[in-house]
């Protein structure tokens, strides 16, 4: 197993129109969705990485329900980084990552 194959579970609260979201995307282009939360991720360190000034982070809503996700150590530690940078939680995070990357997708 090389290193990428590890993956850790998170856990993120979603509402229900984002996790729709995410399942369409992971059906549509035939894979799981801890790919698609991988692919939501590398997406969002991507465009952190360019300078934007201040930046905001999403909270998700009083709907949202908790779903445990299985991302790659790799990415997750990138993400950890971030955090620590930002001075945000992991869960803040993985949700702005997954809300911008569906905005970008046109998905919501």
């Amino acid at each position: 197993m090389s290193y990428s194959d590890l993956r850790t579970v998170q856990v993120v609260k979603l509402p229900a129109e984002i996790k729709a979201a995410l399942d369409s995307i992971a059906a549509d282009e035939s894979i799981n969705l801890a790919s698609v939360i991988d692919q939501a991720i590398l997406w969002f360190l991507e465009f952190r990485a360019k300078p934007s000034g201040y930046f905001f982070y999403y909270a998700p809503g009083s709907n949202s329900k908790e779903y445990p996700v299985w991302v790659q150590d790799e990415v997750l530690e990138k993400a950890r980084l971030l955090a620590n940078k930002d001075k945000q939680s992991m869960r803040a995070v993985l949700y702005t990552a997954i809300a911008r990357y569906l905005v970008h997708q046109k998905k919501i």
